[in-house]
C-alpha cells in the first residue's frame, strides 16, 4: 500500500473520515495514501517531495469537526529582532538563496534613526536625532520606539497580506524591528512564517559598538551610542516577552554565528530546509 506523509507545525486541518473525526498535527508517522484527505492529494508529481508526515488523531465526540480548509504554502517570511542583531544581512542572504524579494521595514518609516553615521564629517547626525536621544530616558526611548512600530503596523500588515494572499505576487522576505509578535499572531493567513533573531545583551552591545565605531567617537557621541545600546537591549526584552507569550519561534544569535548558520536555521523554522527550488 502506498505511503504518503506531510508535516505541519500546528493543527491546521480538521474534517471527517468514515467512522471517525480527525485533525492534522505534527508528527513523523507515515499514513496510507488511501486514508489521506483528498484535499491533500496533488496532481503535481513534484509535490510529493514536499509532503512528509501526517498523523490522524481522533477528536473527542463532543468536539464538532470544523470545515476542512486547504493547507497553504509559505509565501512570506518575517524576520524580526532588535537593531544590530543581524536581521538585514540574514534576510538578504536568505532571499538570494530562495530567489525571493527582500524588503526592510526601515523603508516604510524609520524612527528616528541611529545617533551615528558612517561618515560623520560629511554626513553628520541630524539635530532632531541628537535631541531625541539626549532628551529621553532609556525606558522612554524604548516605549516611543514600540509606539512608532505599533502605528506603523497597519502598513506592515498590508504589505504582508498583499504578498501572502495573492498567488500572482512575488514571494517576500520582510525584515525589521517593526515585525511585532502581537500583530503577527493575529494575521489571518497561514502563508506566513515568522521568526525573531535574538542575542545576549553583551553580543548586541559588541555589535553596535563595532557598527558605530564607538572608540573613535567623542565623549558626547559615545554617551548617545551607549544610550542607544541600552534602548536596544530594553526593546529586545519587550519583543521577546511578546514572542514567548504567543509561543512564536526565536533564533539565538551567538557571537560566533555565521550568516550561513542563521540562514539554515531560518529555513528550518519556515519548514523550507528541504526545498531547494522555489519560483518567484
Amino acid at each position: 500500500m502506498a505511503l504518503a506523509s506531510a508535516h505541519f507545525r500546528r493543527p491546521v486541518m480538521a474534517g471527517t473520515l468514515p467512522g471517525r473525526r480527525w485533525f492534522v498535527e505534527c508528527g513523523e508517522i507515515p499514513v496510507p495514501e488511501t486514508r489521506r484527505p483528498q484535499s491533500l492529494v496533488s496532481n503535481d508529481p513534484d509535490a510529493a517531495v514536499e509532503i512528509r508526515t501526517l498523523i490522524l488523531t481522533p477528536l473527542a465526540a463532543t468536539v464538532p469537526a470544523p470545515t476542512i480548509r486547504a493547507v497553504r504554502e509559505v509565501r512570506v517570511i518575517l524576520i524580526g529582532g532588535a537593531s544590530g542583531v543581524g536581521k538585514s544581512t540574514t534576510a538578504r542572504s536568505l532571499a538570494a538563496r530562495l530567489g525571493w524579494d527582500c524588503i526592510s521595514t526601515d523603508r516604510l518609516a524609520r524612527h528616528p534613526g541611529r545617533p551615528w553615521t558612517v561618515n560623520p564629517r560629511q554626513d553628520p547626525v541630524p539635530d532632531h536625532v541628537l535631541r531625541h536621544y539626549r532628551a529621553l530616558s532609556v525606558e522612554e526611548l524604548a516605549t516611543r520606539l514600540l509606539r512608532h512600530y505599533e502605528q506603523l503596523w497597519p502598513t506592515v500588515e498590508a504589505l504582508i497580506l498583499s504578498h501572502a494572499s495573492d498567488p500572482g505576487s512575488t514571494r517576500l522576505i520582510l525584515e525589521g524591528s517593526a515585525i511585532l509578535p502581537d500583530g503577527v499572531a493575529a494575521l489571518p493567513t497561514g502563508n506566513v512564517a515568522a521568526m525573531w533573531l535574538t542575542a545576549a545583551p553583551g553580543v548586541l552591545a559588541d555589535r553596535i559598538r563595532a557598527l558605530s565605531r564607538l572608540e573613535e567617537a567623542d565623549h558626547d557621541e559615545q554617551a548617545l551610542v551607549r544610550k542607544f545600546i541600552a534602548r536596544t537591549v530594553r526593546y529586545e526584552q519587550i519583543i521577546l516577552g511578546a514572542v514567548a507569550r504567543h509561543g512564536l519561534p526565536a533564533i539565538q544569535v551567538a557571537a560566533g554565528s555565521t550568516t550561513d548558520d542563521l540562514v539554515e536555521r531560518c529555513l528550518q523554522v519556515a519548514d523550507l530546509s528541504q526545498r531547494s527550488r522555489w519560483t518567484r
